[in-house]
């Protein structure tokens, strides 16, 4: 007709299969280009709309992709897929309010999307909800459980949603799915120790406790150390930690020696002299405590050290912050 523009929507559709037919092969560029040929022959084609806006999305490029995702929505308002999108693309954002919208749309248009309502809560933590955010990381572990997938993100996620509510010792305990192929081993866990679980008790015996994840987690948790050491007077421990923290904790924490943990000859010898071996992150579990009570601002745990790991004494009476560069 003139003056009308004819969409090949047939065509269309079939550029738009093809390109996700690459894109389930890895074929990215020859996806988008593929999605780009659906959009010349008609640019309202939804399915070229959504996977173009999801192959975006991949590459970081949030806000075009939500653009992509809006057109969709457009086309479609009942597209789940398109709304769940959104809101992840929206929460990477840190557009929380909007992703909270639309999340919300999607999980109420499929409320047995394992993924969707995983993003839910992982934006409920965000927003600092933590009860909230602990309901809906459960609930998406019942659905990636009854659906057949895999569980084990959802639940490294809940447990740290757990923590955040403030239940750290039931966070801890489902923590432990770290294990199980979240972090890479260190050698120690290789060397025919036993791990301490909690039993039996370690009077008279030598624990090797290892650091794991980053040098803060290290400095942080190595706190509960002396708990440890208070439960079991008679206990050995040697802290295995990254080399530069090495010079830092030697002679702290009632540990009595510090390695590196990656140094072969250090940890063959400190596996040959100890009973068992512990993760650093797993001790408060296996204390058995909950320290919801914990004060706002921990009294010192660490002393400060020379260049050559000698104590330091630090003058002054105000309030003291120690740096390690």
């Amino acid at each position: 007709m003139h003056g009308s523009v004819e969409f090949d929507s047939v065509n269309a559709q079939k550029y738009a299969d093809m390109g996700r037919e690459r894109l389930g092969a890895g074929d990215t560029g020859n996806a988008v280009s593929m999605f780009r040929a659906a959009l010349e022959a008609d640019p309202n084609c939804f399915d070229a709309i959504l996977n173009l806006g999801v192959t975006i999305g991949r590459d970081s490029q949030w806000q075009t992709g939500a653009m992509m995702m809006r057109r969709a929505i457009a086309i479609k308002p009942d597209a789940c897929a398109a709304w769940a999108n959104l809101g992840l693309y929206l929460r990477a954002m840190q557009k929380y309010d909007e992703a909270d919208e639309a999340l919300t749309r999607a999980v109420e248009l499929d409320p047995k999307d394992f993924a969707t309502r995983h993003n839910l809560g992982l934006l409920r933590y965000d927003q600092n909800r933590g009860r909230e955010a602990v309901e809906e990381l459960s609930h998406a572990v019942e659905l990636y459980d009854l659906s057949g997938q895999s569980s084990r993100n959802c639940r490294s996620d809940l447990s740290l949603a757990t923590m955040k509510a403030g239940h750290l010792h039931d966070g801890l305990v489902m923590n432990e799915v770290r294990w199980h192929g979240m972090l890479p081993k260190l050698p120690i866990w290789h060397c025919g120790l036993p791990r301490w679980l909690g039993a039996p008790a370690l009077d008279g015996k030598t624990l090797l406790v290892h650091s794991e994840q980053g040098f803060g987690d290290a400095i942080q948790w190595a706190r509960f150390i002396p708990l440890l050491k208070a439960k079991y007077p008679d206990l050995k421990i040697i802290f295995a930690v990254p080399k530069p923290l090495v010079r830092l904790l030697t002679g702290q924490l009632d540990c009595d020696e510090v390695i590196d943990f990656v140094d072969t000859c250090d940890v063959v010898a400190a596996t040959r002299k100890a009973d068992y071996h512990a993760p650093l992150l797993s001790l408060v579990r296996i204390l058995g405590q909950e320290f919801d009570d914990q004060p706002t601002l921990a009294p010192p745990y660490l002393k400060p050290v020379s260049s050559r790991g000698r104590p330091l004494t630090v003058l002054g009476s105000g309030f003291r912050v120690g740096l390690v560069w």
